[in-house]
């Protein structure tokens, strides 16, 4: 990419090899001589540095705001913010959940009967630092788990102590893929006393597994490491510590439903739950508009707005303050929704947000109550937005100085025969073609394309 001038006769013949240039936004990368000199382009004359500053600011920021308020009013792209969901619990300690968008908004119950836990099995309690008696240089046992089966050997030669033992099952197991079982060995300081537990990484019966020595070998059983008999953790006794087990769960009263795993999908997967503990009541669930993200976007939205609103009231530019008006009468021509919703402005005209009263009125009325939000403070900005460029400009040109626009002649040539394709900023593309309408032709006049941002790539 070459990044050149576009306001040097160098444009008029654009090389084959200058793929294409660029132009920033000066709110975002401009120096200070590139603004001087693209302003006393387009204005044939210098402006102070005063001068500069406001003309790359104001025109930044009603581009910043023009693309917020699209942000918010955005309901029917990718970013549709009526389409997210959330799920609320009536007992979130036993179900929580969550909801695709667009899922249908409703109201259930769960009821929950049992949940869904992994197998975990353990070895008798031994004493981590004595020396180990298992004889043979290693030792070998199978472990089944679905149907599938997989032989382990297990290092004893290189082993001294019981614990070097149990670190070198643990080793075996890690080291074996598809197991799908985890082995921790856990020691007690206070007794030297150390033990291993295998652990399926699966919930529910269809990942059990069972364990059994080979080859001649007592590993397992003198460690007690056995899927076929309860272990006793307070008496230091091995054996299966849980048993594996299914969830269990009915919706609105309906048939018992069992899942491998405690998370489930409803609804053809709409919604999705994740069931964590038995409760003795049905728990009620409801879908609904994600009343928080809506509140939380209009929020921001209300803190960018004031700030821009406080600086183009500020401004010395008669188009600035004029804009900032044009802002707050939209405001105030609906107060009364905006009042229901928690949104007011106290008696100095400090704007006031109850988020409390906010939530609730989008929770009783989702779509209506954002949509009238949005609508009222966002519809209108990019029309204001496009307003105050064009009298900004008038304001800004002197009518004895035409703007300097040989440059900007040799692109809309160069767009015309379709060797360039013009991409413009939100505030200056006014949704008309500029080189077909007089509106068009007389804005491009008045401003060629660099103070807002202006992305010029060849085509062919």
């Amino acid at each position: 990419m070459t990044t050149i001038n576009p306001y040097t006769a160098s444009l008029v013949s654009i090389s084959p090899v200058q793929r294409s240039l660029t132009v920033a936004s000066p709110a975002a990368a401009f120096t200070q001589q590139v603004v001087e000199q693209q302003a006393a382009l387009i204005f044939n004359q210098p402006l102070p540095s005063q001068r500069l500053a406001e003309f790359g600011q104001l025109l930044g920021r009603a581009a910043s705001l023009t693309r917020l308020a699209g942000s918010l009013r955005n309901s029917t792209g990718c970013d549709d913010p009526l389409a997210s969901r959330q799920v609320q619990s009536g007992n979130s300690e036993a179900v929580t959940g969550q909801a695709r968008d667009y899922a249908k908004t409703r109201s259930f119950g769960v009821s929950v009967f049992e949940v869904a836990r992994s197998q975990q099995v353990r070895s008798d309690t031994i004493n981590a630092n004595n020396a180990h008696s298992f004889s043979g240089s290693s030792a070998s046992f199978r472990l089944t788990r679905g149907g599938e089966s997989f032989d382990i050997t297990v290092d004893l030669e290189g082993a001294e102590t019981n614990e070097d033992v149990l670190h070198n099952i643990a080793a075996s197991l890690r080291s074996t893929a598809g197991v799908s079982v985890d082995a921790l060995v856990e020691l007690d300081e206070a007794t030297g006393g150390a033990f291993i537990s295998l652990t399926s990484r699966e919930t529910g019966v269809d990942a059990a597994f069972e364990l059994q020595d080979l080859d001649g070998s007592s590993l397992l059983a003198e460690l007690s490491i056995s899927t076929d008999q309860g272990a006793d953790p307070a008496a230091g006794q091995g054996g299966v510590a849980r048993s594996a087990r299914d969830a269990q769960y009915a919706v609105d009263g309906g048939e018992v439903q069992t899942s491998g795993s405690n998370c489930v999908g409803l609804f053809d997967g709409a919604v999705t739950l994740q069931l964590q503990a038995v409760g003795q009541d049905p728990v009620t669930i409801s879908v609904g508009a994600d009343v928080e993200g809506l509140a939380t976007r209009i929020e921001s939205f209300l803190d960018e707005r004031e700030q821009m609103i406080g600086f183009f009231a500020g401004s010395q530019a008669t188009a600035a303050t004029g804009f900032a008006g044009a802002l707050q009468r939209r405001e105030r021509s609906i107060a009364a929704v905006l009042a229901d919703a928690g949104i007011s402005r106290d008696a100095e005209g400090t704007l006031a947000v109850d988020g409390d009263q906010l939530r609730e009125a989008l929770a009783s009325n989702p779509q209506g109550a954002y949509s009238l939000i949005s609508r009222g403070l966002a519809g209108g900005v990019q029309q204001d937005a496009k307003q105050f460029v064009d009298t900004y400009l008038r304001e800004t040109t002197d009518p004895d100085r035409p703007v300097n626009g040989p440059a900007l002649q040799a692109l809309q040539q160069a767009h015309n025969q379709q060797q360039l394709s013009l991409l413009f900023d939100p505030v200056v593309n006014m949704g008309i073609q500029a080189t077909q309408t007089p509106q068009g032709r007389r804005l491009l006049s008045r401003l060629p394309l660099a103070p807002t941002g202006l992305l010029v790539r060849r085509v062919a």
